[in-house]
């Protein structure tokens, strides 16, 4: 078991659609602590790609979602658009990711030894034992213990303190 790192693909035939309201729904309903790349085809990529880099989340460029400029009949290169969405984080003030960064953002290599250590290190809370009623919650040590990513619990390049953080889960569950 392992962190979440998922993938949207929005504006197509048979995928959410490509606007405000869908992508703010979609990026709340990801788990905190989560890792999420949106994309979608055509011209489309141009404007979700502001969307999503304006919202603090992560995109995908290249030429197999996407050949075109949003000018009708102009080709661009995968190469042209990595660097547009360069420009646009850029001009947002947002921070590009070093690959030692992506890999620490994506927490490549990182395993949980159980399915509790991962629900509890994605903030989400653990499964209920058979007759359990009422909400879950993970025991804790009533200190605060701030999340090793972004402030809204999503993982952002520059962000953190350059180090994965886990939560120990001790195995004990209480119900609130």
């Amino acid at each position: 078991m392992g962190p979440m790192n998922g993938f949207f693909s929005m504006g197509a035939g048979g995928a959410c659609g490509a606007n405000p309201f869908d992508i703010m729904e979609l990026i709340r309903r990801t788990p905190h602590g989560s890792c999420f790349t949106y994309q979608t085809t055509f011209r489309l990529t141009h404007s979700l790609a502001m969307m999503c880099i304006a919202l603090g989340q992560h995109t995908r460029a290249g030429i197999e979602d996407n050949l075109w400029n949003t000018t009708k009949g102009v080709r661009m290169t995968s190469i042209q658009m990595i660097e547009r969405d360069v420009r646009f984080a850029k001009e947002l003030g947002r921070a590009i990711a070093t690959p030692e960064q992506a890999r620490q953002m994506l927490k490549i290599g990182v395993t949980y030894s159980s399915t509790a250590e991962t629900l509890a290190n994605l903030g989400l809370p653990p499964n209920r034992r058979p007759g359990n009623m009422g909400f879950m919650v993970h025991e804790t040590d009533g200190r605060f213990h701030p999340a090793a990513q972004g402030g809204c619990g999503h993982i952002h390049a520059g962000d953190w303190e350059g180090k994965v953080d886990k939560v120990e889960v001790t195995g004990k569950l209480k119900v609130a």
